[in-house]
């Protein structure tokens, strides 16, 4: 058996906030108005327990890199799981 090292944990609105700074960084992503964090059931331990979700303006598909910054941050926090979920607004 594989001993796993838990991530460091962070609320929905933390994560929600990480999402947003960095996707601020691409012009590609400014039409993406909110980042919804949600808690996912874990089917095994190493196993992401958070999704994210945009709410969009123009557009009506996110730009692969916000995808891509979700999921990097997936893999290294997980979500506190207090059944909370957050949305940020872009400022």
């Amino acid at each position: 058996m594989t001993n796993m090292i838990a991530r460091p944990t962070k609320t929905a609105a933390e994560l929600a906030d990480m999402i947003m700074r960095e996707i601020r960084n691409y012009p590609e992503c400014r039409n993406i108005e909110k980042v919804v964090i949600t808690p996912t059931k874990r089917e095994a331990a190493h196993h992401r327990n958070w999704n994210a979700a945009w709410v969009m303006g123009d557009e009506k598909t996110a730009a692969p890199v916000a995808w891509q910054i979700a999921t990097k941050l997936q893999n290294e926090f997980d979500l506190i799981e207090d059944g909370a979920f957050s949305q940020r607004p872009l400022p």
